[in-house]
């Protein structure tokens, strides 16, 4: 007669864990015990126990908490255990400890590999009969500690081949996978095998038989237990692992893929499975979207489970956050390739799942611009422009949060342009994030939309209207170093937008004047601030000369926008050629831009120590050359110049 056991498993669970933390400081009681014993010498009692009572502390608790382990696992997998309220079960116990149980397990495993080995010989009705006969007498497989005894009598090999024996015996062998019936047939007449196996691996009993199944199983026998029972997460990632390449082929043949039907219903019941399988590797992912899982060949039963697994899988959660965004990006990675964007951007439902953890994932108040900077290196190397970013909702989502990272994007490309200016660094790991043609090329892909064109440009006008120039006397160090800054970042974000606009498949008009409205913007808003440049010889005469001669632009305060009404301007404007009338047109226009601001800078300083001023500040020296360049359209023609402009 067995034992009745009631107990309340999450209770039962802290016990084991304080025993275990007990356990963790035995060692070192024992170690202080024994030095104090040995420090009190003679005055120690000769009759009192050593040290050593300790290590019979720690056995009892080491048996009492491997029992009570055993209890645990048994009570929630037995059949027949009866739950009593929320947190309290009951059942019967065949055996009165794991040790029994275990010895038990075994004799019984020893039993069925007998059968096997004479059925291997034979292959005759009788022998199998033998073999079931054996299987039927295992009565105890919930019971993890038996179902260990079992498997490691059966031998990893005899389990494995009971399971081919019955697979060739009893499916079609063209079929990818086990039908429905068969599957279930599967779970009747192989349902102690089955169990054993869920329940050993559950506990961490199985490591043989889980590593001999995984490396020698077949996809058929490995989709039927991922179906046939619930698994131990780790078996559902060594096994799904496997299945990605396995299941999710056809190998030209015709019918229902079972194969996939069942694997994609494991990982769908295993958040945490799947989850691991996708942050592992990309490829992984890449497996999981192939067009033989997700292509309009696939049912809709079996396309529900994918969007269900995916879902799932990337949803809070559903495993440590850092794991989940890693599975995050290496989804996005296939989402954002040419090819993968062109099929699954067609599957509204996955296409929800992925738009809803995108914008989830570049919301979260505190991994949002980390999350933010790796989707922006993933878009940036799918393509030039990403395609991903036609997509009106992803457009609109990155869009949004690129705006509000603008400011730090304009402070990190100002230093990048001048190394000196190292209080513009806006840290944050933007410098190794994202390269200037990263950037650039994002600014591309978000410029497909016309209404993000928009959305940006505006930010940049609000962004700018914050910026500190200062008050317009640049006769004031103060004042000349928040002009020199104020428009270092101008530039470097600018310059940004027209590299964009060329990596833009557009009409030649239509590039040439959303190149001017961005080029022109940061000037004339600034210039109409300040009224003047700087002192001496680089005047705002000269500055307003360069404009008004070079580009035949009127600075008196009206934007670039504003000339769309001007026929013929943009299809005339010299956006290269004409920006210096110096020197010869047909040369590199940033080498003489160089060598006039060089030849003006030395004129400068020489003045300087001419009248006995102080030098330059490093900021001076930027603050001059920028705006003997034209501040902005040095990054214009070094992006005009990398592009053929």
């Amino acid at each position: 007669m067995g034992e009745f056991v009631g107990l309340n498993p999450d209770g039962a669970r802290r016990l084991c864990a304080t025993m275990g933390d007990v356990l963790g400081r035995v060692p070192g009681l024992k170690k202080a015990l024994a030095d104090g014993i040995a420090e009190a010498g003679t005055d120690y009692p000769s009759t009192a126990r050593g040290a050593e009572v300790l290590d019979r502390s720690g056995s009892f608790l080491t048996d009492s908490r491997r029992d009570l382990t055993w209890r645990i696992q048994t009570i929630t997998s037995v059949p027949g255990n009866t739950r009593v309220g929320e947190d309290f079960r009951t059942a019967t116990f065949v055996f009165q400890g794991p040790d029994q149980a275990r010895d038990a397990g075994a004799e019984a495993g020893r039993r069925l590999k007998e059968a096997y080995e004479a059925y291997q010989k034979d292959g005759t009705r009788q022998s199998w009969e033998t073999v079931m006969a054996a299987l039927e007498a295992a009565t105890a497989t919930g019971d993890p500690e038996y179902a260990a005894g079992f498997l490691n009598g059966a031998t990893p090999a005899a389990v494995r081949g009971v399971f081919f024996a019955w697979i060739d015996g009893n499916t079609d062998p063209q079929s990818l996978g086990l039908k429905p019936d068969d599957l279930e047939r599967f779970k009747t007449e192989m349902g102690p095998l089955i169990q054993a196996f869920a329940s050993a691996d559950a506990a961490g009993l199985a490591t043989a038989t889980h590593k001999f199944l995984v490396e020698h199983g077949s996809p058929d026998l490995i989709s039927a237990l991922l179906a046939a029972a619930p698994q131990s997460t780790s078996f559902v990632v060594d096994a799904g692992q496997y299945l990605l390449w396995a299941a999710t082929t056809t190998g030209g043949r015709s019918g229902g893929n079972w194969r996939l039907r069942w694997f994609l219903q494991g990982v769908a019941e295993n958040p945490d499975a799947l989850q691991q399988l996708l942050a592992k590797d990309p490829q992984n992912a890449e497996l999981l979207l192939r067009p033989d899982v997700s292509g309009d060949h696939v049912t809709p039963e079996v396309h529900a489970l994918l969007v269900k697994a995916l879902e799932n899988a990337l949803a809070p959660g559903a495993g440590p956050e850092a794991r989940r965004r890693a599975a995050f990006y290496n989804v996005t990675k296939v989402y954002a390739d040419r090819a993968g964007w062109g099929m699954l951007g067609d599957d509204p439902e996955l296409k929800a799942v992925f738009v809803t953890a995108l914008q989830r994932e570049l919301d979260d108040p505190a991994t949002g611009k980390t999350s933010f900077q790796e989707v922006a290196k993933i878009f940036s190397h799918s393509g030039k422009p990403p395609s991903i970013l036609k997509d009106e909702q992803v457009n609109h989502i990155f869009t949004d949060h690129l705006k509000a990272y603008l400011p730090e994007i304009s402070r990190l490309q100002a230093w990048r342009h001048d190394p000196k200016l190292s209080g513009m660094d806006p840290g944050a790991g933007w410098d190794a994030a994202l390269s200037e043609d990263d950037l650039a090329n994002l600014f591309a892909g978000v410029f497909q939309r016309r209404e993000s064109v928009d959305a940006v440009m505006d930010a940049f006008r609000g962004y700018l209207s914050t910026v500190d120039v200062g008050g317009g006397n640049l006769d004031d160090p103060k004042d000349r170093e928040k002009f020199t800054l104020a428009m270092a970042q101008a530039a470097g974000l600018g310059g940004l937008m027209v590299s964009a606009v060329h990596e833009l498949d557009m009409n030649a008009e239509a590039q040439r004047r959303l190149t001017v409205e961005m080029m022109i913007l940061p000037i004339d808003l600034t210039i109409g601030r300040l009224g003047k440049l700087v002192p001496g010889e680089v005047t705002s005469t000269m500055w307003k000369n360069l404009l008004e001669d070079a580009l035949k632009w009127p600075v008196t305060g009206r934007l670039a926008k504003d000339l769309d009404s001007d026929d013929g301007f943009f299809a005339s404007l010299p956006l290269v050629g004409g920006l210096f009338r110096h020197g010869n047109e047909n040369g590199e226009a940033s080498d003489l831009a160089k060598a006039l601001a060089d030849e003006q800078l030395a004129r400068y300083k020489q003045r300087l120590a001419d009248a006995g001023k102080p030098p330059l500040s490093a900021a001076d020296e930027v603050l001059l050359l920028n705006a003997i360049q034209g501040f902005y359209f040095e990054p214009v023609l070094d992006a005009l110049k990398k592009r053929g402009g």
